[in-house]
Formats: C-alpha cells, sequence, structure tokens
C-alpha cells in the first residue's frame, strides 16, 4: 500500500482527481464514503483511501460505462503526461480538454442526443 508521501506521485491536481469522483458516484449511485466502506479497503477517510477506492471502482467502470466514459474518467486519478499541471497553463488545459471532457461530451451526445448540458434541462 502506497504512503501518503507516496500519493502525490500518484494524482496531481485535486480538482482533477474529485471531477473522476462526481464521475463514479452517479455511475454506482452511491456517494465516495459508502463506496469505499464497500470496497473492504482503508477505512479512514483520507486522500491515500479515496484513491484506493477510485482505483477499486474503475475496472468494473471501464467494463460497465465503455472506454469513452471509462477511459475520461481514470484519467482523473492519472497523470495526463504532463509534467507541469496548471490549469493556467494552455498545453495543459487542451491536454485535459482533449482527453476528458471531449470524451465526456461525445459520450453525453451519444447517450443523450445532445453535447451541452444546458439542452438536456430545456428540452
Amino acid at each position: 500500500m502506497p504512503k501518503e508521501s507516496e500519493w502525490t506521485l500518484v494524482w496531481c491536481y485535486p480538482s482533477i482527481f474529485y471531477l473522476g469522483v462526481i464521475l463514479i458516484e452517479p455511475w454506482y449511485w452511491k456517494p465516495l464514503s459508502v463506496l469505499q466502506a464497500k470496497s473492504g479497503g482503508v477505512k479512514e477517510n483520507t486522500r491515500l483511501s479515496e484513491f484506493l477506492t477510485t482505483q477499486h471502482f474503475m475496472e468494473n467502470l471501464l467494463v460497465s460505462a465503455g472506454a469513452p466514459y471509462g477511459k475520461a474518467v481514470e484519467l482523473c486519478f492519472t497523470r495526463l503526461e504532463e509534467t507541469e499541471t496548471r490549469l493556467g497553463r494552455e498545453g495543459f488545459r487542451s491536454k485535459l480538454y482533449e482527453n476528458i471532457v471531449y470524451p465526456l461530451e461525445e459520450y453525453l451526445n451519444s447517450f443523450c442526443g445532445v453535447s451541452d448540458l444546458a439542452a438536456i434541462y430545456q428540452g
């Protein structure tokens, strides 16, 4: 099991990590805390235990949700092959959009016939 100090080597940006959590929770219809208890892993509420919980459920998510959704979510928990992870950096934002946001928009379009969340609520 990785030590808390190793945590920073695994995941690079808190907002992106929690985007992944937000995308896992509705898939399983459970908050991360409930999934954490079901995973049989670490019980304390730490970033490391949250990470281990997401990894426990990723394999099933990749199979059940399909590649576009699963891969986009998985990338929220890994590095985007960028050494600089500031959202203000254009290269990082481009990688984030290309590898996470765009596949999620495509998935939404194939699922609902729209790629804009506002359009779902309007019609």
